[in-house]
């Protein structure tokens, strides 16, 4: 992932809190999916929350900030002609 991506997503300041709960933990992939319908954007959430490793760091209980769908869909799709840009599906 190329540094403006990094800079842009991490920059965000519009997110919905979460409070993890025991089916999600350590699973990325399944918050993704419960808030944009898609398991792909799991890097998202991990690079937003500064999280490393999530299967230690993605805890029962722990409060993570998810991104609006709509800004991080603006950040994919502007910069989609970038050689470095991640694959993004479309979740609408």
């Amino acid at each position: 992932i190329s540094a403006p991506y990094v800079t842009r997503i991490q920059n965000l300041h519009r997110y919905i809190g979460y409070l993890v709960e025991g089916w999600y933990e350590a699973h990325p992939e399944l918050i993704s999916h419960k808030f944009y319908n898609t398991v792909d954007l799991w890097w998202v959430i991990c690079l937003y929350n500064g999280i490393i490793d999530p299967v230690v760091e993605i805890s029962v209980g722990k409060e993570l900030k998810i991104p609006y769908l709509e800004d991080i869909t603006e950040i994919l799709q502007t910069n989609s002609t970038d050689s470095d840009a991640p694959q993004f599906i479309s979740v609408a």
